[in-house]
This record gives C-alpha cells, sequence and structure tokens, in this order.
C-alpha cells in the first residue's frame, strides 16, 4: 500500500528578510507498507521548495543541497516521530563555513528554511565528497 500525500501550504507569512524561505511547493511525500507488514518506507520529494529557496535567497550549491537535505529531514521525522504531527524544527548547527542550517516544517505542507551563510564556494573547503558537494565540511 503506498499513499502520497502533498507538500504544500503557506503559514500565510511572507519571507524573512534574513534568508528564511516559506516556500509553497508542490512536493511529495510517498508512504508505504511492504507485504506482511514487514516493512514501512517513506521517500519525500522537495526538489520545488529547494528550487524556490534557491532562487529567493540565492543559495550556492552547497548551501542548495544542505538546505534541500535539511528540509527532507524535517518532513520525514514529522511523518515518523509524532502520532498527532504539528510541525518539526531540525536545527544543524556546525562549526564549518555554511553556519547554521535551519528546517520547519508542518502539518500543513508548509516549509521554512535558513542558511547563514548561503555563498560558500566549493573551491573554498578542499576536496570534495564522492558526489561532488563537500557537504560535510561546508556544515563542519
Amino acid at each position: 500500500m503506498t499513499s502520497r500525500a502533498p507538500l504544500n501550504g503557506s503559514n500565510g507569512q511572507p519571507p524573512q528578510a534574513n534568508g528564511a524561505s516559506n516556500a509553497r511547493a508542490d512536493g511529495r511525500l510517498v508512504l508505504g507498507m511492504a507485504p506482511w507488514d514487514a516493512l514501512r518506507y517513506a521517500a519525500v520529494d522537495v526538489t520545488t521548495a529547494v528550487q524556490i529557496a534557491r532562487r529567493r535567497h540565492d543559495l550556492g550549491p552547497l548551501a542548495a543541497v544542505a538546505l534541500g537535505r535539511t528540509m527532507a529531514a524535517a518532513a520525514l521525522l514529522l511523518r515518523f516521530t509524532t502520532k498527532n504531527p504539528g510541525s518539526i524544527r531540525v536545527e544543524i548547527q556546525g562549526d564549518g563555513p555554511l553556519g547554521q542550517v535551519v528546517a520547519e516544517f508542518d502539518a500543513e505542507g508548509a516549509l521554512v528554511g535558513h542558511v547563514a551563510n548561503p555563498h560558500v564556494a566549493i573551491g573554498d573547503l578542499g576536496e570534495g565528497s564522492a558526489d561532488g558537494f563537500a557537504i560535510g565540511a561546508a556544515v563542519g
């Protein structure tokens, strides 16, 4: 059994000037159960929300990837950690050049994201990871 739920909505507030992004997006949350209830799974697509945030706040590639992964984590955590979902905030505070990465997700589907330093260049970090992005080094 698989169900799909939209990740669209907004908290009604305009985008914040400090780099946060209130994104209305047509993302998807796919939930399923393997036969015999042996395995429960979920997948989330926040591509559109990340693209909106990237354009709105001129995010560099590293900041966009870090924010996207944090937004996806927030959506999945809200789904699996609470029986009556309200909202969840995932905050990553590293000592790398990106600084703080924050994503909030609520039951209405509103995503809010923020990266403290959205213009970190890949070359500033030395060698990258296997996927070409040095996310670990950027976050710290």
